[in-house]
């Protein structure tokens, strides 16, 4: 569960996902992945900007503030901002993932990515990182920003279908 909550696991799917774009649509390649890196982007910022909204604490600071290490000093377990609402990760894999969904329609590739949004989305709850709702609120923003990423896609290469 820890490997799905590491940033080199994003980056893995990323560059998995090139070369997908390229198989399925050679001449909008580019312009695919450059909606699709922009998406997720503007999703991460501006889920980085409402955790400052929400105030929210991670469990991990919450449940683990009383611990301390051999110096006296409070444990970290979180490495991470005090605050978790929404979650980055849920919100950057699921954008990622109803982008291609729109982009691509439903097909075994879409379905493999959302599959892999849940695990991470799950991964994040289990590691203590977010709380369940932190999570589902990541993973409803991330929904609506990818889709709206698609939609956005579609209506500027509206003309020549990828399927």
């Amino acid at each position: 569960m820890q490997n799905l909550s590491n940033n080199l696991f994003g980056l893995f799917l990323a560059f998995f996902v090139v070369p997908y774009f390229f198989y399925k649509s050679e001449k909008k390649f580019f312009w695919i992945f450059i909606l699709w890196i922009l998406t997720v982007g503007v999703t991460d910022f501006s889920a980085n900007l409402l955790k400052s909204f929400f105030l929210d604490f991670r469990p991990c600071f919450s449940d683990y503030a009383y611990l301390l290490d051999d110096k006296g000093q409070a444990l970290r377990q979180c490495s991470a901002t005090l605050t978790g609402m929404p979650s980055n990760h849920s919100a950057n894999f699921f954008a990622g993932a109803l982008f291609l969904l729109i982009v691509f329609k439903i097909n075994k590739y879409s379905l493999i990515f959302f599959l892999v949004s849940f695990s991470v989305a799950l991964s994040r709850v289990y590691l203590g990182k977010h709380f369940p709702h932190q999570v589902l609120a990541g993973a409803v923003y991330g929904a609506f920003l990818g889709a709206l990423g698609g939609y956005v896609y579609l209506k500027i290469f509206s003309k020549n279908s990828l399927n």
